[in-house]
């Protein structure tokens, strides 16, 4: 939904991945009950893909959203170019 909003990037997330992983690893840690490591890295491993597929998706409304502006004519390949 943020990423429909326009509020994250699929290049930001990407680039958030290490410090997602790392708070993922500690929710895990924080969630699950007694110092079991292995129902740690379970649920882990279902979250984790869910961050990768969040990621796609947004990569993909992105260019869905490019291709409308470009078809309507309002897309600026250069936001930093003065059109004057």
């Amino acid at each position: 939904l943020m990423g429909l909003a326009g509020l994250v990037t699929a290049k930001g997330l990407a680039s958030f991945r290490k410090y997602a992983v790392v708070g993922m690893l500690f929710l895990a840690a924080v969630v699950t009950p007694g110092p079991d490591v292995m129902s740690q890295l379970v649920l882990f491993a279902a979250i984790y893909p869910l961050y990768e597929i969040s990621i796609l998706l947004v990569r993909r409304a992105e260019k869905k959203h490019e291709a409308e502006m470009k078809a309507q004519g309002l897309w600026v390949d250069d936001p930093e170019a003065d059109p004057s």
